[in-house]
């Protein structure tokens, strides 16, 4: 299969385009909701944000396409492919409660939601 040598600009930029619409688009609702009163001043948070932003224009560069909308719309997507990967890894760590029913599972024929 013939591969076109797609130039970086044309999949980075636009990739990480989406991730900085998606970063600034969350800055605003926090801003909006009264949680936050000023863009944060801390020096970590924004290495975290360019990172988050870097990333997204690189998963839109390994991604296999050649349309800048397509890269855009994964940079958008990406923190949502993020967060889903982090939920499901939260769901595998057991923690205590969970390993208090595997332990006994007699008291969950004592709970009325699964009677």
């Amino acid at each position: 299969m013939y591969k076109l040598n797609v130039p970086f600009k044309i999949k980075f930029v636009p990739g990480a385009f989406g991730g900085l619409c998606v970063e600034a688009l969350r800055l605003y609702k926090i801003h909006i909701a009264g949680t936050m009163p000023a863009i944060p001043g801390s020096e970590h948070y924004w290495w975290v944000s360019l990172l988050f932003i870097l990333c997204a224009g690189g998963v839109a560069y390994v991604w296999d396409d050649e349309h800048p909308l397509r890269s855009f719309y994964i940079g958008v997507s990406f923190p949502a492919l993020v967060a889903a990967l982090l939920v499901e890894q939260a769901h595998h760590v057991p923690t205590l409660a969970r390993r208090r029913w595997r332990e006994n599972p007699e008291r969950l024929k004592s709970c009325p939601a699964h009677t």
